[in-house]
């Protein structure tokens, strides 16, 4: 686990805790984009144009869901009773199941 400073803990500092596992989530979900773009790109290159389009359609996805999640960790944090980002990540959600149905069935159909 990434260290907070010397002498802080997630529990006297709590924000200082989230961003430290914000930066390591952002990591990794950077390096799992970069794989699912070569998938896509690979998809394309092999002729699989419609599989590779429900593939981008689930990144463009989960890049939102990503920020909406941002949204209501914050909100959260602030202690505020916002329901737009709560709504908005489970229009994303379903976004996101729509696309991966999408994709199943191209796969299926190739």
């Amino acid at each position: 686990a990434e260290a907070l400073e010397k002498g802080t803990t997630a529990e006297s500092n709590p924000a200082a805790a989230y961003a430290a596992a914000a930066r390591r989530a952002t990591a990794r979900f950077d390096a799992i984009s970069r794989r699912v773009n070569a998938c896509e790109a690979e998809l394309r290159r092999r002729g699989h144009g419609p599989c590779a389009d429900c593939v981008r359609a689930v990144q463009i996805a989960e890049k939102e869901h990503l920020e909406l999640t941002a949204a209501v960790h914050l909100a959260a944090f602030r202690r505020e009773d916002d329901l737009h980002p709560r709504t908005a990540l489970n229009h994303c959600i379903d976004t996101i199941n729509d696309a991966l149905d999408a994709l199943r069935i191209e796969a299926e159909d190739e």
